[in-house]
This record gives structure tokens, C-alpha cells and sequence, in this order.
């Protein structure tokens, strides 16, 4: 049977309840919004009017999908652990690329620094070398400077090197925790 309109707007009820029951759970770890702040990098934005409108109860019969959602939600959201262990990453990858001269730089982006992260997201990274004019060194060349350094430290592990990519990516893990795709001149 097709979806009424009835039922689509409840559906949307239902997911605009576990977006904000989301936003509402990491506001009260501290955690909203961290990267946003602490990196400078745009916060998401709620633009479709019709979340706020949508906030009404649900009926009977949907208040038991809801307790579901927000239960399913519950086991999926990241933890302030899960933050933590990604912000101590970053400083550490900052920390390491830092050796190869000034100017070098780790970008965060992605579900991390967007809030859309969930347990087991990796953390999306740019390695950029800033102050460059000539092109010089080349994306493949900043994996090439960057790969020993990762292979000489304990609390990462190089799991693979794309290389033939465009956008050359190292693959790393950190702590035995974290995930971390570090891409080169992805800006």
C-alpha cells in the first residue's frame, strides 16, 4: 500500500525527534559542536523550517517507535570518549606532521566536525603544508615525507597507502581505536 500522507508525516515526526533527542543528548555531554568551535569550521545547520513545526506529540501508536528510535539512537551516538579519543588524535597527528618543518597542517572534516558521527565513524583528516606557491611537494610527495613517521610511533598503525588516487590517502589507526583516513592537498 503506498505511504499516506499521513503516515510520511509521521515518519518525518519520527526522525526529526531522533535528530533533536541526538543534538539534545550531545548538548548534554558538552560535546556539541566541539570541532565547530574548536576548529573553526561551520556548525550543521537545521534549515528545514518544518523540523521545528514537526516537534508536535506523536500519536499512540507512534510513541512506541520513538521509544525504539531514541533507544536505537542511544546505542549508535558517539560518547565523550569517542571525542575525546579523537581529539587527542588530532593533537598527535598535528604533533607528527609538525616535525616535517612550519608551515605543515592536519585539517579535521567530515561526520566528526559536522555532528553527524556516529560510533565507529572514522575521523577524515587533511594533511596541507601552508605558505606553498609552486606546487611543490605534491600530494604524493607529502605521503611519501609523511608515511615513516607514521610507521616509527606506537600509538598509530598504517593499515594502507593509496597512492594512485587523486587525492592520495594514507590509512591509519590510532590507539587501536580510532580509524583515521589522512588525505594530502584535499582542501
Amino acid at each position: 500500500r503506498e505511504a499516506s500522507t499521513e503516515d510520511q508525516t509521521s515518519s518525518l515526526t519520527l526522525v526529526s525527534q531522533a535528530v533533536h533527542a541526538s543534538r539534545r543528548y550531545q548538548r548534554r555531554l558538552g560535546v556539541a559542536g566541539m570541532y565547530s568551535e574548536q576548529w573553526k569550521y561551520p556548525a550543521p545547520m537545521m534549515s528545514m523550517g518544518m523540523m521545528e513545526n514537526s516537534m508536535m506529540l506523536a500519536p499512540p501508536i507512534s510513541q512506541r517507535l520513538d521509544e525504539l528510535l531514541s533507544a536505537r539512537l542511544q546505542e549508535v551516538i558517539m560518547t565523550k570518549d569517542d571525542f575525546q579519543v579523537a581529539r587527542s588524535c588530532l593533537r598527535e597527528l598535528q604533533t607528527l606532521v609538525g616535525e616535517l618543518g612550519s608551515g605543515w597542517r592536519v585539517k579535521p572534516f567530515g561526520s566528526l566536525c559536522n555532528g553527524y558521527a556516529i560510533q565507529g565513524s572514522d575521523l577524515d583528516v587533511a594533511c596541507i603544508r601552508e605558505g606553498e606557491d609552486d606546487g611543490f611537494p605534491t600530494a604524493l610527495q607529502m605521503l611519501e615525507q609523511v608515511l615513516p613517521l607514521f610507521q616509527a610511533r606506537d600509538k598509530f598503525k598504517v593499515v594502507d597507502a593509496i597512492k594512485a588516487a587523486m587525492v592520495p590517502i594514507l590509512k591509519i589507526n590510532f590507539q587501536q581505536v580510532l580509524d583515521v583516513d589522512l588525505s594530502f592537498k584535499n582542501t
